[in-house]
């Protein structure tokens, strides 16, 4: 298994993985993220390839702070293919990750990740990651087209 950038053609197999996350994602919105994120210097897409198939994904940002030196890595995005699931494939995506943002500038990196997955906080904390929610808001507002 290699980690690599994903590819215009990797679209198809992202719209699954999303999917499985809890994202249902067609190929055609799944090749217009990446395409975005192909056009975003400081954003990457890492894919987990094992033989020519896509079994992993990560999206990860860095973002420039104003109050702190240097940028946070933001991970927006971690899935394993459910069949491939507690193999180190997503400990790998992490690392390749997290060296990215290092080469970036970042000098943290923060994950966010829905209440409900338990398995996934246990993996986060288990690399290191803090639960920092009970002293630290997250605030969302959807912004309108209009």
């Amino acid at each position: 298994m290699k980690i690599r950038a994903i590819a215009p053609g990797d679209a198809q197999r992202v719209a699954v993985l999303l999917t499985q996350l809890g994202y249902p994602t067609t190929a055609a919105e799944a090749a217009q993220r990446v395409a975005y994120f192909a056009q975003d210097g400081r954003s990457v897409l890492l894919g987990a390839d094992d033989g020519g198939v896509l079994v992993g994904v990560a999206s990860w940002t860095i973002y420039p702070t104003l109050e702190k030196p240097g940028g946070v890595a933001r991970l927006s995005a971690l899935v394993v293919d459910e069949t491939r699931r507690n193999k180190g494939i997503g400990r790998a995506l992490m690392n390749a990750g997290e060296e990215w943002a290092r080469a970036g500038g970042a000098q943290k990196a923060e994950v966010t990740s829905s209440r409900h997955r338990e398995a996934a906080h246990a993996f986060y904390q288990g690399l290191g990651y803090t639960d920092v929610c009970d002293r630290s808001a997250r605030f969302i507002r959807e912004l309108d087209a209009t």
